[in-house]
Order: C-alpha cells, then sequence, then structure tokens
C-alpha cells in the first residue's frame, strides 16, 4: 500500500508539472511575468512589497505591510479563493516584522476575529513559531498571547480572558 501511495504522489506531482508547463502560472500582481508552481510573484513583484516601518508601529500592535500595490493583489486573491500559498505568503510576512519588532514569542495564538482567514493566518503562524493555536474561547490567563488577522481588529473578547499581555499584527492597517 505504501509503494501505491509513493506511485499515486509521484504520478500527481507529474501531471502539475505538465498542466503547469502547458498553462504557466502568471504572477498575480502584474499579470505579465510567469512564475513557478507554488509561487504567486514575480522576483520584480516581490522587490516591490512595502513593509510597515517599524518605528511608526504602536507598542504591541503592527501591521506588517501597506495596503497597496502588491499587497492589495494579495489581498484580492485572499478575498477570491484563498489557497494555501496566498496564506503562507502573508504569514511569512507577519513573522518577519514579529521578529523584527523583537517581541517575545508568545505562548498562545489566537485569531483576531473568527474570521476563516484570520483563523488560517493564526495556523500558519503557529507552525512557524511552533506555538498552539486557540480557536474557540480563550482560555488565555497569564499567558502571552499573538492575536493575528488581515487587520488590525478590537481585541475585546481576548482581553477579557485576561492575558498577561497581548501583541496584535495584522497584514494591513
Amino acid at each position: 500500500m505504501t509503494n501505491q501511495s509513493i506511485v499515486l504522489n509521484r504520478a500527481k506531482s507529474l501531471v502539475k508539472k505538465l498542466i503547469h508547463f502547458i498553462y504557466p502560472a502568471h504572477c498575480i500582481h502584474c499579470q505579465e511575468e510567469a512564475v513557478g508552481s507554488h509561487q504567486l510573484l514575480c522576483l520584480y513583484c516581490k522587490e516591490l512589497i512595502e513593509r510597515f516601518p517599524l518605528d511608526q508601529c504602536e507598542p504591541y500592535k503592527a501591521a506588517s505591510v501597506e495596503k497597496e500595490g502588491v499587497i492589495l493583489s494579495l489581498l484580492k486573491e485572499v478575498k477570491g479563493a484563498f489557497s494555501q500559498e496566498v496564506i503562507s505568503s502573508m504569514s511569512a510576512l507577519m513573522a518577519v516584522q514579529i521578529i523584527e519588532l523583537k517581541w517575545p514569542l508568545p505562548d498562545l495564538i489566537v485569531p483576531s476575529s473568527k474570521d476563516p482567514i484570520n483563523i488560517l493566518l493564526a495556523k500558519e503562524l503557529s507552525k512557524i513559531f511552533g506555538v498552539a493555536v486557540q480557536k474557540k474561547q480563550y482560555n488565555c490567563s497569564d499567558q502571552t498571547v499573538l492575536a493575528v488577522g488581515l487587520m488590525l481588529d478590537p481585541l475585546e473578547e481576548i482581553e477579557e480572558a485576561a492575558p498577561l499581555q497581548i501583541f496584535q499584527i495584522g497584514l494591513c492597517k
């Protein structure tokens, strides 16, 4: 049975490569440059991403990038049909901002609202940082919590759970 699954996975991979060769994917921003499979942006458009300036971030609250240009294309893509590649790219941008802000590693990651995209972003950041995600009732007293979302949402429900500290990261303001 294991050999069958290996052969099946290789066949699927070959079919994906063949489809990508015949119908190459294009950059979601410029729509002109061909990109490799599992890539969203061409090299030129990746360079256009403007990160939110660290010196303009509020204490314990930050956006990763400006809501314009390439990021606007990513947001449109995630609103249309959110793929794992889009969620992974957004989470990576957030992770870089968190690291550069030198915030402490959280004990718990929560979505800033119950929006499905925020839940996916929280799950992806939990993989990056190796921290648990809590999606339902918040049980986070005496813990450092990272709230994650597309935008910087109000955090009343999380604040009521009395965490030790709350840090919030959004893709944009």
